[in-house]
């Protein structure tokens, strides 16, 4: 397993010496500007003088818009050109980030932050589909490996560097690195051949699709500000809630009856994409919610500062780094069906170690679960963006992308409301249990006292609940895994049985 051997063994070797560092570029840009910003929030807050909830949406405005419109913007490179997609998609997000740089106040900082998630929803489905198909052979799921690989490299080094550039230069460089990025990334865009279009034979757009699916996003975005709002005990938010999901069934009948779907039917009838994407949403659901968990040990149960947690984290960052281009690895020689199950259910047993938490627990009873927890994620991520990506043909690769990106920003939003919630309640009744003379809410906001052994329990078991929950979804994602067709071989999965 070498780059060398995956530059001379793909389709054209020329072209693919190009196209990857491309590729790997935009997942680096992107994965970066994710976690450049968490570092400058308190900067940001005392500059505009904006509570904690406002400038949140600093963060949120990216994720949520990118959930909302990646699906356009896969179908997008489908039909005019991935590289004309990348090409706007760099544009936009320059935009963006230069907006961000010279904002005056949160307000406009959000928009900018909008911006630079619809220049995104067409630079990582664009990306990610331009590779797919370059790389057809036996090494189509290194090269996706080494993309995945590209981008938590970007994640790990966010924090770092934005850490060292605001106490430097200030909150607003952060967001100016990325112009000398982007317009690095729209340059190499431009020297890649163009690559072949898909047009359908006759295509407009499918305004009600692209409605019913932005509604869900904006509904299930509405539903998680209130719930945190209202810390969960309002029923307004389970009926907002309600209205997200009802909405789906809605968006697959348009998609199934319409002449020019947003998403072809095809997706809806094959067993390798909906096992993929099952396995992804559950990934994806424990992935942010573990960090946040972990993030809680570190800082509120062992006492670090955000540097000092932000370290800690380390090991984890290298274990997905150089497992991921592995995974892929044994993808192409073996199958996905194995790395994926077997990926899964490592992520299973990391979560199930976080039962053996207790009040007197160190970094070194934690470090185990996020080890083995990070090398199965990676597994996952790898293989279920393969099979994702080659369910349909790579000539829809683009859509195939985009739905598999939106169901992970979505999942990963839930699984940190639904992990948060579990947490919550059960640290109150646990307090109440342990130490109930101890105000709950100090302890939640600030964590345990270390003198108290009580607290430090209570708080041990709140994350083992949270910790149970997350074994349950990664439990069954593992056992959806199962039914991936065997025959899903050689980085290039067969379509299924129920495809048309």
């Amino acid at each position: 397993m070498n780059l060398k051997t995956l530059l001379t063994d793909s389709r054209d070797a020329q072209y693919a010496r190009t196209i990857l560092p491309v590729a790997c570029i935009a997942a680096f840009v992107i994965s970066l500007d994710i976690s450049f910003v968490v570092l400058a929030l308190p900067s940001i807050q005392q500059e505009f003088g904006v509570s904690l909830e406002e400038s949140s949406w600093v963060i949120n405005a990216w994720p949520f818009t990118f959930a909302a419109t990646v699906i356009i913007g896969g179908k997008v490179g489908d039909i005019y050109g991935r590289k004309k997609a990348l090409m706007v998609g760099y544009f936009v997000f320059a935009v963006g980030s230069l907006l961000a740089t010279i904002a005056m106040n949160v307000q406009v900082l959000q928009v900018a932050r909008i911006i630079q998630g619809l220049g995104a929803a067409l630079i990582v489905p664009g990306s990610l589909s331009i590779l797919a198909e370059t790389f057809k052979g036996k090494n189509q799921g290194l090269a996706i490996g080494l993309w995945g690989s590209v981008g938590a490299l970007g994640l790990i080094l966010g924090p770092i560097i934005s850490g060292t550039v605001v106490a430097l230069f200030g909150w607003r460089f952060v967001f100016a690195i990325n112009l000398p990025l982007a317009i690095i990334a729209g340059l190499m865009v431009k020297d890649i051949p163009v690559g072949r279009v898909y047009p359908p034979k006759s295509w407009k757009i499918d305004y009600c699709g692209i409605g019913l699916s932005v509604s869900c996003i904006l509904l299930i975005v509405l539903g998680l500000m209130i719930g945190e709002s209202t810390r969960w005990a309002s029923p307004i938010a389970l009926v907002v809630f309600g209205f997200a999901v009802a909405v789906i069934p809605l968006f697959v009948i348009t998609q199934l009856k319409g002449a020019d779907p947003l998403v072809d039917r095809e997706f809806f009838t094959s067993k390798n994409f909906l096992v993929g994407l099952f396995v992804r949403f559950s990934a994806s659901f424990a992935f942010v919610a573990v960090i946040l968990m972990s993030n809680f040990y570190f800082q509120h149960f062992l006492g670090k500062n955000p540097a000092e947690a932000g370290m800690l984290f380390l090991p984890v960052g290298i274990c997905v780094v150089l497992a991921t281009p592995f995974w892929g690895y044994v993808g192409d020689r073996w199958g996905n069906k194995l790395p994926m199950v077997l990926g899964m259910g490592l992520t299973s047993f990391a979560a199930a170690l976080w039962l053996r938490l207790d009040g007197g627990s160190d970094y070194w009873d934690l470090l185990p679960s996020l080890v083995v927890g990070s090398i199965g994620g990676a597994a996952a991520f790898v293989t279920t963006t393969t099979v994702c990506i080659h369910a349909i043909g790579v000539e829809r690769g683009g859509v195939s992308s985009g739905v598999m990106n939106m169901l992970q920003n979505v999942s990963a939003a839930l699984g940190v409301a639904v992990v948060s919630a579990v947490f919550l309640v059960s640290l109150r009744d646990n307090i109440l249990n342990l130490a109930p003379g101890v105000d709950y809410v100090h302890v939640q906001a600030f964590g345990p006292s270390q003198a108290d052994p009580n607290q430090m329990e209570a708080f041990a078991m709140a994350l083992s609940s949270g910790a149970m929950f997350v074994m349950v979804v990664l439990l069954i994602g593992t056992v959806v895994a199962l039914f991936l067709p065997s025959d899903s071989i050689k980085g290039n999965p067969s379509r299924s049985t129920l495809n048309p």
